[in-house]
């Protein structure tokens, strides 16, 4: 009988084959074969019993679902030859099986091994054909049917799998299905008996389907979602249509419903009693209806019922009042229910009118970013608990907008979306990247629309969902615009989205050579595009808007300039936001031999080809710890804008970018500080500024004495009244700070004649010596060698002046980047000293002057350097810096000095911006005082590079638990950083793991830093922000001293007097005065 079975379905298979069209062998390679038995995609939702249980929504309670997730029984093999034969069989024997849990990727438990590539195929490029080893996934697993599903239609669905799958039951081929992303349900009632069955799935890792799958992420494989089993009545509720209307006022809505009823029995039957019920957010009954069609079902049909109801000034959704109704269809045979279903529903509009793209009638800024679905252990199976957290942690930075790159999401993200509060660009499951001939190829027609039209059918009665997206980076061709013209037609309350398909369109009164290509379609969303471009861009297309389907690649540390997109976006009136790409690192948590931890990237499995760290272009970690430019992507998106009016009499302008809130929603409170300590707070009354609206407020800090030796800040700030579901009461919302005075200039004052510094010469150093310290100036470096307060040595070893920062992955390929500084030798710079003298000035006070040519590895001389070293009998130093570059160089990574200081002053103080910040980031900068240890200020990017910059510094302190340290300033406003690693290190580094903590703190204080760009995808350093060589001069102060009795704001307002300062010339020449010496270096 096994025999005979296994030769029938062999047969069948054989048969399906033949069928298929084109002369294609394989329905895993033949683009017009994309599902077999596949029942057409409905709007997520389970039935239930009875209404009262269909109000709780609890899938679970249902006794028409059974879930089937959980353990399988697995096979895994390399490749399709070596497929495991009668597998799907009842009696087959998976006694040796291994178990894998479901949903799951199965390289993320041991089986094949996941692969990273951005456009690349990781298979050769001969669509529809996978010449390469496929490897093949086996699953088996035992569920029961109960008694009381007789008479029921029985359906298996899976939520999410990748690539291609055949599914059988009880033996028998159930379907296959390709497109991974959004349901496969077959209809399994003919194959099932009452008690125990079983399910078995034959999955591809690869597919024709794959071509369409070509997105900048990890290919992984497997069922990745949810299984389950749903039981329908024979007349059946299959897909309901809800459309909110809202009339010309936006108050009052029609709500129109059309339903799908099935019939499912073999003779035509009546439409049941449908009664319709909506319920608001307290449970309160607001509409009760009944529909009654007089309509005749034909057998094994379906006949569509429509439905309209007024509602009266309903409450109407938007990501900022996420309010939702909950909406019932409960069919009736009589009295008796025949089945309950409930769905969340949200009152709201969506239009462009005007070139403006309006929710509920109001402009809308959408402050997005782009998101894929990712866990640093699960791959895509993504827990609704890690939902949660990426909703939460974007709402507090202020996001509020995603795009779902590059497909449709789980259903469960589109639930939290609506209930939460985001805007939602859904996407079609389409990207051809390595091969856009597939976008005009008519085989592929239908695979197009399917994907397409699949994800609108599933997630078209979400209020989140304002955008469909057709998908991404596939060139331009009839397939999309015949999609566009399905969606459309079948969903014409939603704009769509696909941005690939740019065109130059003739604009009058503008030359065709400065046309900028801009994406067709109902918006102008052109990736990567810069603030001058989207200028253009706004220009050239009045009739709609401008908003950015991907910018400001974060890849690494990164984000430079984001600020400026956002002064430009708001000084045009059709742009309306832009998403960031990405919201998450797609790392993959790894252990080496040595069992240490670290994120993989591209090719760390072995995967070839691969394309390295380019998954690494998140604001977040894959453990969702949050990379320091997500705080400017926070104070960048705020809802408020401020401007200064007149300080002294506390006016400020506030401008409201909600477009439904009022801003006497929340709290305005403001604090003045300085140096670190409160000097006046206070709440403001309730600022009244409608949605757009500019309103000033007056801050009381008139009457405020002001002492002309501090310097003082001012933050306002727009707080929660109360608690929200993603954030307490009290949480900033919006904040600003403003300075109330000019920056004091220091205090000069003149050595104390009574204190004396004494100045030794020995063999090697010039010491010099007072009360209570020693330092020491090396003459073969030219530099420090010794900082000695109270017989503890501060220095680990001389410093050097340093112009190299360890490249960002933005440096590595900015054009005014590491390519550059790598030709001019920059990253091999070693200062060669060429004249060293010093001189005693008076009894309190001595100079050496150091002249160094800094070399590159070919000893070419990069740069020619002079350091004044000015030495107090107080124990402050001064160092003017004098800089000369080579002609030939144009940028610099950074100009400043570097210290290398002993490991035990791990603690650090200081006065500036506390947030990491570069020239092209330090919008989210606040000015006070802040401590952290060394540790706390180094981030951990997954590949190693340039962090924790800190910058507008007005003086910073490095000591050991007992308060012995290095204060430092300088005479304008400085940069820092402190870390436990060498530069090179870090720049060689590939993880984490390969980071060699030093034996001393790297201590950077640093006089100019070059911005950090987006380059990895997009604009470079804007030119503002470039560090141009030329020549430079600058001065720091360096006081060695018990911090703990020394307060730094006090060293920082009184510092001794320097010399008269010596005309910077164009090569640094010593002046000799006796006593002196002069040795070249050795």
């Amino acid at each position: 009988m096994q025999k005979k079975i296994f030769v029938f379905v062999g047969i069948l298979q054989m048969s399906l084959s033949l069928m298929a069209q084109g002369n294609y062998t394989n329905d895993w390679e033949n683009p017009m074969v994309f599902q077999r038995y596949r029942e057409k995609v409905h709007a997520s939702f389970i039935p239930f019993q009875d209404e009262n249980t269909a109000l709780k929504g609890n899938r679970n309670k249902s006794a028409f679902y059974q879930l089937l997730n959980g353990y399988w029984k697995f096979r895994w093999v390399p490749d399709v030859k070596d497929t495991v034969a009668g597998f799907y069989l009842s009696s087959f024997n998976d006694a040796g099986w291994d178990s894998i849990p479901v949903p799951g990727n199965v390289e993320m438990y041991g089986h094949g091994y996941p692969h990273y590539t951005n456009v690349t195929y990781p298979h050769p490029n001969t669509p529809p054909y996978i010449r390469r080893d496929n490897p093949v996934s086996h699953y088996r697993r035992a569920f029961f049917i109960p008694s009381s599903w007789k008479d029921k239609e029985i359906f298996l669905c899976f939520e999410g799998y990748q690539s291609a799958m055949y599914v059988w039951v009880n033996g028998v081929l159930a379907g296959y299905t390709e497109g991974s992303m959004t349901p496969a349900k077959f209809n399994i009632t003919r194959h099932v008996k009452p008690g125990r069955n079983t399910v078995a799935v034959r999955l591809f890792k690869w597919s024709d389907g794959s071509y369409l799958e070509d997105q900048d992420f990890w290919r992984l494989s497997g069922i990745f979602r949810d299984v389950y089993l749903e039981a329908n009545p024979i007349i059946h509720l299959r897909d309901f249509t809800v459309i909110t209307d809202l009339d010309e006022q936006y108050q009052h809505a029609e709500l129109k419903i059309k339903c799908q009823i099935k019939n499912f029995s073999s003779r035509t039957a009546a439409v049941p009693r449908i009664a319709v019920r909506l319920y608001d957010k307290e449970g309160k009954q607001i509409l009760d209806k009944t529909m009654v069609s007089p309509v005749k079902i034909p057998a094994g049909g379906e006949t569509e019922i429509p439905f309209t109801a007024f509602v009266e000034n309903p409450r109407k959704w938007s990501a900022e009042y996420p309010y939702l109704y909950l909406l019932t269809f409960t069919l009736y045979d009589g009295k008796k229910t025949i089945e309950s279903i409930s769905t969340r529903i949200g009152f709201r509009e969506v239009e462009i009118k005007n070139g403006l793209l309006l929710v509920n009638g109001q402009k809308v800024y959408l402050r997005g970013v782009d998101r894929h679905e990712f866990d640093p252990d699960y791959g895509r199976t993504v827990s609704r608990e890690l939902m949660i957290k990426d909703i939460v942690m974007m709402k507090k930075h202020n996001v509020n907008a995603v795009r779902t790159s590059h497909y449709p999401n789980h259903p469960m993200w589109l639930d939290l979306c609506d209930e939460l509060g985001i805007y939602l660009w859904d996407e079609a499951n389409i990207e051809c990247h390595a091969n856009h001939s597939l976008s005009d190829n008519e085989e592929w027609t239908e695979a197009y629309l399917d994907r397409g039209m699949s994800m609108v059918q599933r997630d078209k009665n979400h209020p989140s969902v304002i955008v469909w997206s057709m998908g991404n980076e596939s060139g331009d061709g009839r397939n999309f615009r015949k999609l566009y013209e399905e969606i459309k037609k079948y969903d014409p309350s939603r704009p769509v989205h696909y941005e690939d398909s740019r065109k130059k369109v003739p604009v009058p009164d503008i030359p065709v050579e400065e046309l900028v290509p801009a994406s067709q379609y109902d918006i102008v969303s052109n990736m990567y595009a810069s603030p001058a471009e989207m200028v253009k861009l706004h220009r050239q297309n009045p009739s709609r808007p401008v908003i950015l389907c991907e910018y400001v690649h974060a890849m690494g540390n990164s984000c430079g300039g984001v600020a400026d997109y956002w002064d430009t976006i708001y000084a045009y009136p059709r742009m309306q936001g832009a998403f960031v790409w990405d919201w998450v690192d797609q790392g993959l948590r790894k252990r080496n031999d040595k069992g240490e931890s670290f994120f993989a990237y591209g090719g760390d499995f072995g995967d070839f080809p691969n394309d390295g760290s380019f998954c690494l272009d998140g604001l977040v970690n894959p453990d969702r710890i949050k990379h320091p430019q997500l705080d400017e992507i926070r104070k960048v998106y705020q809802p408020v804008r401020f401007r200064a009016v007149n300080l002294a009499e506390g006016k400020i302008a506030v401008t409201n970018l909600l477009a439904f809130t009022n801003l006497d929603e929340y709290d305005c409170f403001w604090t003045v500080k300085s140096n670190g300590g409160i000097v006046a707070a206070g709440k403001l009354a309730a600022v009244r500024a409608a949605p757009y609206e500019t309103r000033e407020i007056v801050v009381p800090v008139r009457d405020l004495s002001l002492s002309p030796t501090q310097e003082y800040f001012l933050v306002v700030s727009f707080n929660l009244k109360t608690s929200v579901p993603w954030a307490e009461a009290g949480y900033a919302v919006a904040f600003e700070q403003f300075p109330l005075n000019r920056r004091p200039a220091k205090q000069w004052t003149e050595p104390e004649k009574t204190v004396q510094l004494i100045v030794k010469e020995t063999g090697d150093e010039i010491l010099f010596q007072g009360a209570g310290f020693e330092y020491r100036i090396s003459k073969k470096e030219g530099t420090f060698s010794s900082l000695s307060v109270q017989s503890r040595e501060l220095l680990y070893k001389p410093g050097k002046i340093n112009f190299f920062r360890p490249p960002t992955e933005n440096d590595r390929v900015d054009v005014n980047g590491m390519k550059k500084w790598k030709k001019y030798g920059l990253d091999s710079l070693q200062p060669v000293l060429k004249k060293i003298q010093y001189e005693i000035v008076n009894p309190q006070v001595a100079t050496v002057t150091s002249v160094f040519d800094v070399v590159n590895q070919r000893k070419e001389v990069c740069f020619e350097v002079m350091a004044l070293y000015t030495l107090y009998a107080s124990g402050e130093i001064r160092i003017e810096t004098w800089i000369e570059p080579d002609a030939r160089i144009r940028t610099l990574p950074k100009v400043g000095w570097q210290f290398y200081v002993k490991k035990e002053l791990q603690n650090v103080r200081w006065n500036g911006f506390g947030a990491e910040t570069y020239p092209d980031r330090k919008a989210a900068g606040i000015v006070d005082v802040f401590q952290a240890t060394v540790d706390e200020l180094w981030h951990s990017h997954i590949v190693p590079q340039e962090n924790g910059n800190r910058s507008d510094i007005r003086w910073v302190t490095l000591s050991d638990n007992e308060g012995y340290g290095l204060y430092a300033d300088g005479d304008t406003l400085m940069n820092f950083s402190v870390r436990r690693y060498s530069d090179d290190n870090i720049y060689h580094a590939r993880h984490t793991i390969d980071l060699q903590p030093l034996d001393y703190i790297v201590f950077n204080f640093d006089y100019r830093q070059q911005g950090i760009g987006t380059a990895t995808c997009g604009p470079g350093v804007f030119e503002p922000y470039l560090l141009q060589a030329s020549p430079m001069q600058f001065a720091i102060r360096l006081v060695p001293a018990h911090l703990g009795i020394r307060e730094a704001s006090d060293i920082f307002r009184s510092a001794m007097k320097p010399l008269p300062s010596r005309p910077r010339l164009k090569k640094p020449v010593v002046t000799l005065s006796e006593p002196f010496f002069n040795k070249p270096a050795r």
